[in-house]
């Protein structure tokens, strides 16, 4: 009867250790991951919008340049 109460609490011992460990790496690893893909992805957007509108600036500059050649 007390092995069978000792073999119960170790069987719990481990199973909550394990999972307390298998939680805590998961959240961590999947906070970091989480926080460089966010990060990463944050910086290619902006960097695209960014290009966009200067690219979208230079063709409106263009435009008028040559609308203005058009009416002197």
């Amino acid at each position: 009867m007390v092995w069978l109460v000792g073999w119960l609490v170790g069987w719990l011992d481990g199973w909550l250790d394990g999972w307390l460990d298998g939680w805590l790496v998961g959240w961590m690893v999947g906070w970091m991951v989480g926080w460089m893909v966010g990060w990463l992805v944050g910086w290619l957007v902006g960097w695209m919008v960014g290009w966009l509108v200067g690219w979208m600036e230079r063709r409106n500059r263009l435009r008028e340049r040559e609308r203005r050649k058009f009416e002197t």
